[in-house]
């Protein structure tokens, strides 16, 4: 082995890492000028409360629904009565 060739392609590629590194602290220092603010830590948040639904509004929701089935059955029994007449 020609150990001043190894020592030469070490010294090269010791080069293009000191090369890389600058690159990266510019990099740094440059995203550092324009972010001056410091980062914000975000808290946890706390868990969603779990909505309740009162009795009186459970009542209100039922007596809707009912309706509105009433509604749909009573336009079906309708229009199944209309079906076995000729105009």
């Amino acid at each position: 082995m020609n150990i001043s060739r190894i020592l030469t392609e070490l010294q090269a590629e010791r080069e293009r890492i000191e090369k890389a590194i600058a690159a990266i602290q510019a990099l740094e220092k440059d995203s550092a000028a324009t972010t001056t603010a410091k980062p914000t830590v975000q808290k946890a948040k706390a868990p969603a409360r779990k909505r309740r639904l009162s009795a009186e509004g459970r009542k209100r929701i039922a007596e809707a629904a009912r309706r509105r089935w009433a509604a749909v059955h009573k336009a079906a029994a309708k229009s199944a009565g209309n079906k076995g007449k000729s105009a």
